[in-house]
C-alpha cells in the first residue's frame, strides 16, 4: 500500500483487509507500469479488485454462497 504509494501516481493500489497486508509477492513490476501488477493481482482467486477512477481497491474475495 504505502510503499507503492510513494512511486505510482495513478491509478492508486489500496490494500483493504488486515490479512492481506502481510502476503508478500515476488516478481519483477514496473512501477510505472502499475497496470501489469494489478492484472497479476487479478489473478488471484482469493482476492477481489475494485476499479475506481484514481484508484483500485485489494480486498479478500467474498464467498459466493449457492442457493
Amino acid at each position: 500500500g504505502e510503499e507503492c504509494a510513494a512511486y505510482v501516481r495513478s491509478p492508486r493500489l489500496v490494500v483493504a483487509g488486515e490479512q492481506l497486508r502481510g502476503r508478500l509477492y515476488t516478481g519483477s513490476f514496473d512501477a510505472d507500469r502499475v497496470e501489469n501488477f494489478i492484472q497479476y493481482l487479478e489473478r488471484d482467486e482469493s482476492l477481489e479488485i475494485e476499479r475506481e477512477s484514481e484508484r483500485v481497491i485489494v480486498r479478500p474475495a467474498t464467498a459466493q454462497q449457492a442457493f
